[in-house]
């Protein structure tokens, strides 16, 4: 049985921490990056994660952020369509900063709570 590429661009195998961000930023969780792609990627989460249509997706480790369209999901992992995030795109108001702060805390007690010892 012969399978049809659909991907206009090649591949790369990765395996990058990330992070999703969406309703404004307000919600998020982290995942592992995995077959990027310029304009694509693969997301895969620890558990089964209920995703938005659009969401950013931050990589720290390349210093960068995306725009991201669930193009397909399943349980655990979605293919995203990406493209880099434009000034414009980015809320930089005090409230907001405010929240995404408070957002990383959370995550940062979260991870330590949930970690074996």
């Amino acid at each position: 049985m012969q399978t049809t590429e659909r991907r206009r661009e090649r591949r790369q195998i990765a395996y990058l921490g990330a992070e999703v961000t969406y309703n404004q930023r307000c919600s998020g969780m982290d995942c592992l990056m995995r077959n990027v792609a310029p304009s694509g990627a693969l997301i895969v989460f620890a558990d089964r994660t209920p995703l938005p249509d659009e969401l950013d997706l931050q990589v720290p480790q390349w210093g960068r952020s995306f725009h991201g369209t669930v193009v397909w999901r399943s349980l655990d992992r979605a293919g995203l369509a990406l493209r880099p995030l434009q000034p414009e795109d980015v809320d930089t108001s005090p409230d907001s900063i405010r929240r995404q702060r408070a957002l990383k805390r959370e995550r940062a007690l979260r991870h330590r709570y949930d970690s074996p010892i």
